[in-house]
């Protein structure tokens, strides 16, 4: 997407949805403003869609596993790149 704004969130959530139609589908989100736990729009949207979310907590990479994943991922480019900006 373009931005993190709520418009550009409820657009992941639309697409999310048409790849998945018909499935139950959870989505794991941080605490950004343009997500359900402080928008309304993305809340409304969201359930529109029939998505469910959890909230990570906010700032503990210890309690969150996507920070731990992607940091995971982010080693392994780096450490397996020949590329002067990895």
């Amino acid at each position: 997407m373009d931005g993190k704004a709520t418009p550009f969130v409820c657009q992941l959530m639309r697409l999310i949805r048409r790849r998945c139609e018909g499935q139950e589908v959870w989505v794991g989100l941080d605490q950004d403003r343009a997500h359900p736990c402080t928008s309304r729009e993305t809340k409304r949207v969201m359930r529109q869609l029939k998505l469910h979310y959890v909230s990570l907590p906010k700032a503990s990479p210890d309690d969150n596993p996507v920070k731990t994943l992607f940091s995971d991922i982010q080693l392994m480019i780096l450490d397996n790149s020949n590329g002067l900006d990895a």
